[in-house]
């Protein structure tokens, strides 16, 4: 199994570390990288539920197999962190690596333009 990280091209990065853009041609890289990263957290949400919903079904199916005793609720705190870390892991490398190198190369390259160009919730 091959885990696919969304992340930018080396080519482009080097190219914004280098200074190669103008500042508008930043803003379409950009543009085009948040409609890209709106898609995917639109499926990541989609994903997140679904988890839920399935990691929901299998404890109740537990619950009433095993009852609520103290196998319940370890079997119930176990699946919630693996639900977690899977579903932390996979926001990173769909969507907070791409935002991230982004970020990264235009603070290096455009210190002046920081608000301008970086994505605002990192």
């Amino acid at each position: 199994m091959r885990l696919h990280i969304f992340r930018l091209g080396p080519q482009l990065r080097r190219d914004i570390k280098e200074c190669r853009y103008t500042v508008w041609e930043l803003l379409q890289i950009k543009e085009k990288l948040a409609a890209e990263v709106e898609k995917r957290q639109r499926s990541f949400r989609r994903a997140a539920l679904l988890t839920v919903g399935i990691t929901a079904a299998l404890l109740a199916m537990t619950y009433a197999a095993a009852g609520a005793g103290g196998v319940f609720w370890f079997t119930c705190a176990a699946v919630g962190a693996l639900a977690l870390l899977a579903l932390a892991v996979s926001w990173s490398a769909c969507i907070g690596f791409v935002r991230y190198q982004f970020d990264r190369a235009v603070r290096q390259a455009y210190p002046g333009y920081e608000a301008m160009l970086c994505f605002k919730d990192n």
